[in-house]
């Protein structure tokens, strides 16, 4: 910066140095030069999602998500900033198409994230209310979260089959014993459900 104060891909790696050494006001600071200097730089627009997701600054992490999307349409690498960010703001219809694209998308190290290829429908409540495998795609945290939620949804099918993370198994069938629970990494044949989700 000594050599030229206006270079982007300096200020924006200092800004994202700055997101990693947890000093988030100063990241947002140096990210902001870098934003003045060339508000459609996509590299910037990016690294400013992330410092603004950071520090839980949703609107502008919105605003600044929907700069990306006009410069980079076809780029779907924002969309879980935007879920996130939409579902923090409580706008939840708007956020829910962003959150459905985390499928088929390419991760940091571009592998894609694919959905397990059952033969078996995804289930939609005009499917009805048969038997229904639900699976765990998060980390084990988010399994014991979203595992609140299990004995309510439960209620409403036949039957109802969960296939989570095998550390899980045993505190789960004990705590729902009206749920059939298997490993994420058992073989699963498809004859014992209807859906799943």
């Amino acid at each position: 910066l000594k050599i030229n104060e206006n270079n982007i891909l300096a200020l924006n790696n200092i800004g994202i140095t700055e997101i990693y050494m947890k000093n988030l006001s100063n990241s947002i600071n140096w990210l902001k030069k870098a934003y003045n200097l060339d508000q459609s730089h996509p590299i910037t627009l990016k690294n400013l999602t992330n410092a603004y997701d950071h520090v839980g600054l949703y609107e502008e992490t919105v605003e600044i998500v929907k700069k990306y999307m006009n410069i980079k349409p076809d780029d779907r690498s924002l969309d879980s900033h935007m879920a996130c960010s939409l579902f923090s703001l409580g706008r939840f219809k708007e956020g829910w198409p962003f959150y459905e694209s985390r499928w088929n998308e390419k991760r940091g190290d571009n592998s894609i994230r694919n959905t397990p290829n059952f033969e078996k429908p995804r289930w939609y409540p005009d499917l009805g209310y048969n038997n229904i495998l639900i699976w765990g795609e998060q980390g084990i945290g988010d399994q014991i979260l979203h595992g609140t939620m299990l004995k309510d949804f439960s209620k409403s099918f036949k039957k109802t089959y969960l296939a989570i993370d095998p550390k899980l198994v045993q505190l789960f069938t004990e705590s729902f014993p009206e749920i059939e629970v298997y490993s994420l990494f058992d073989e699963t044949s498809t004859d014992f459900f209807d859906y799943h989700l």
